[in-house]
């Protein structure tokens, strides 16, 4: 794996939106590795960032979001460094491993950054590409992993049924669905009527969780069918009945103690015109 620095950031500044227009393309992005310097500028001080290939956002969440996700997943903290990992460096096998890796050889129009900073304090920022070779021989190079975004307020307590996003179009992959809460307390979630989770409480879910290495982090729930880090494991959003491709219905359901917003952020192998 190489790893090549990528152009300057252009707009970094104590508040506002810093960009790279044009990352490299031509081989497999793995990942990208933001470094933060400065003053006073940490993930918190990161309000959103996008990842974008030609105009579609592939990667869309906030410092604070990236950093609990990576946590979770049992993946070392530096408040200097702050990764976006596409390809899945927790999977079981060598090839799993660079499954959601983005091959630009493809190419896209434009392979963009956007950091939008703010109440930072003299900050600079710089960006890694963690690179493989491109391979036109390697199936579905197509995919790649993308962090895709939505939110919903809840006015009381109850069981409502939450909008998870899943991409524009069928035929993505659910590898897992992240919710950013206060009040959650139980999780269901279907799958064509099949309960995927039934009553599904959060200590429970996160006790086995742990067992699997996972990282448990307050705020944080995870709906995390790649648990055992198999990627056959993820779940389609489509279905075939009667030889024809249609939606599959998924139901996210949870228990909220209070009223609340609930961020959500679902990780999917997707393709640029499903997302």
């Amino acid at each position: 794996m190489a790893k090549h620095k990528q152009p300057d950031f252009n707009g970094v500044a104590n508040s506002g939106t810093a960009q790279i227009s044009n990352l490299q393309q031509g081989d497999v992005c793995r990942a990208l590795v933001l470094k933060l310097g400065g003053t006073t500028f940490d993930y918190s001080h990161i309000e959103n960032i996008k990842v974008k290939l030609g105009s579609k956002t592939i990667v869309d969440l906030s410092g604070t979001q990236l950093k609990l996700i990576n946590a979770y997943m049992g993946r070392t903290y530096n408040a200097a460094y702050l990764p976006i990992h596409f390809a899945d460096p927790n999977s079981r096998t060598i090839d799993g491993e660079n499954w959601g890796a983005i091959d630009t050889s493809i190419p896209y129009g434009s392979f963009s950054i956007q950091v939008k900073i703010t109440g930072a304090t003299a900050p600079t920022l710089e960006c890694w590409m963690d690179k493989a070779d491109a391979n036109p021989d390697v199936p579905d190079r197509e995919v790649f992993r993308a962090y895709v975004s939505g939110f919903q307020s809840i006015p009381a307590a109850g069981r409502p049924t939450l909008a998870v996003p899943v991409g524009s179009i069928i035929g993505n992959l659910i590898t897992r669905a992240h919710f950013f809460h206060a009040e959650i307390s139980k999780l269901d979630v279907k799958r064509d009527g099949y309960n995927l989770i039934e009553e599904g409480e959060v200590a429970l879910l996160q006790f086995e969780q742990a067992e699997l290495n996972r990282v448990i982090q307050a705020g944080h729930l995870c709906f995390d069918p790649l648990i055992s880090n198999d990627q056959s494991m993820s779940i389609s959003t489509t279905m075939t009945k009667g030889g024809v491709k249609m939606p599959a219905p998924l139901e996210f359901r949870a228990v909220l103690d209070d009223a609340d917003t609930v961020n959500m952020i679902t990780e999917l192998y997707t393709t640029v015109e499903r997302i």
